[in-house]
């Protein structure tokens, strides 16, 4: 048998080394507003508007200004995804007018969706708009997954409630399901937000996607602004196409092959690790 040369060898394993590196890139944050489309008026949504425009908005379909907001995001080059309405735990304030309670039978919630597309008909994704006790409900993931599947359009669980069954539920139904890390204001104080701020950028340098989420207040909007425009270097902000819709380029590891045809990548990565929040 012939002995392979030496530097093959060693370019070999330099590249699976690399490629082993490679798929644990971190410092990508993908930030979602969510509660989009009330009408805030114009003080509170300017604001928001002059985010960065990787910063994804989550659209309540119903809402007043639903369609309007998707509109203007599409004009700003902004992703936004559904934020559907789920039924919570608690009951807080008159309900959202789409929203999707336990006992919602299969035409309810193709309805629902049929609005979702009409109104906001650019949407990349979805996550869920409160919704605690739904996420805890198999029967009722089932029949949703079963309406959101022939999108072929990933899922955010917001993680509003620990033990959530949307990612085993809808990812058994093939959803690409991911995952919410962080809520930077469940406090609405300057300084606890600061506080997350300081704690995502933390996450973000361990993790090659980490996911966030914020809600248009006045305390949340005056510190994401100046937060953005000072991102340290090795993190950055990612639209919610880019991080959703396609696997980044240098994930082989998850993607279960290499960038090198020929050279087999010997088993996918497995399910990541929950961070659980309680909202």
């Amino acid at each position: 048998m012939t002995r392979p040369h030496g530097l093959p060898v060693l370019m070999f394993f330099f590249l699976l080394s690399w490629v082993a590196g490679a798929s644990h890139a971190a410092g990508r944050i993908l930030l979602i507003l969510d509660d989009m489309g009330h009408g805030y008026g114009r003080a509170r949504l300017e604001p928001c508007f002059a985010l960065p425009p990787e910063v994804a908005f989550s659209i309540i379909p119903g809402t007043a200004q639903a369609a309007r907001t998707a509109a203007r995001c599409t004009e700003q080059g902004r992703d936004y995804l559904a934020h559907l309405p789920w039924q919570p735990l608690r009951p807080e304030g008159q309900p959202e007018r789409l929203l999707a309670r336990l006992d919602c039978p299969p035409q309810r919630l193709d309805l629902i969706l049929e609005q979702t597309r009409r109104e906001l008909p650019a949407l990349v994704g979805a996550n869920n708009h409160q919704g605690s006790r739904a996420c805890l409900d198999a029967a009722f993931l089932a029949r949703f997954a079963q309406a959101w599947q022939p999108l072929g359009l990933p899922f955010v669980d917001s993680r509003t409630v620990a033990g959530s069954r949307v990612p085993a539920e809808l990812g058994a139904a093939g959803i690409a399901v991911f995952e919410n890390q962080l809520f930077l204001d469940h406090v609405d104080k300057r300084g606890a937000i600061a506080e997350k701020l300081a704690e995502l950028e933390q996450l973000a340098r361990r993790r090659e996607l980490t996911i966030a989420i914020a809600h248009p207040r006045p305390n949340t909007l005056a510190l994401l602004g100046p937060w953005a425009a000072r991102l340290p270097a090795g993190l950055e902000l990612v639209s919610a196409s880019r991080a959703l819709l396609s696997p980044p380029a240098q994930d082989w590891l998850a993607q279960g092959r290499t960038p090198w045809p020929g050279v087999p990548w010997p088993t996918p990565a497995g399910p990541a690790g929950h961070n659980e929040q309680e909202e």
